[in-house]
């Protein structure tokens, strides 16, 4: 398997409905935690956790990143090995979506350039090897 193959399948196992990658379902069981505290303190409730708060929004932000290492290589790579197929706006959409500058990342974010890639490479029938 090609480095792009194994980049853009990590990418696609990221939102995929089943196999969803190991880094992905942290950041997903992170966000639920921190958010889950944070409306526990914004609506006086008991919180679940002894665990601080900052520790849950560290967390959240960990693994945010972690995703993110994973994603953004693969997008540059394919941008890079497919420039020929993509269309002179679908690289801009992809270049645009993975600067990140002046940007928090969230999961949010994340799923939302996952989304705008997936699109772009479906539309050409590019799939992971």
């Amino acid at each position: 398997m090609t480095d792009f193959a194994k980049s853009f399948e990590d990418l696609l196992t990221i939102n995929q409905v089943t196999g969803k990658g190991e880094n992905y379902k942290r950041l997903e069981e992170a966000e639920r935690l921190y958010n889950q505290e944070l409306q526990n303190i914004e609506n006086n409730q008991p919180r679940k956790s002894s665990i601080s708060i900052d520790k849950y929004a560290f967390s959240y932000g960990y693994f945010c990143q972690r995703v993110w290492d994973i994603l953004e290589p693969a997008i540059k790579v394919g941008i890079s090995n497919y420039r020929d197929v993509f269309s002179k706006s679908e690289i801009q959409e992809m270049e645009k979506s993975i600067n990140i500058e002046g940007i928090v990342l969230n999961k949010e974010f994340i799923d939302d350039v996952i989304a705008r890639t997936e699109k772009i490479y479906a539309k050409h029938n590019i799939y992971p090897a």
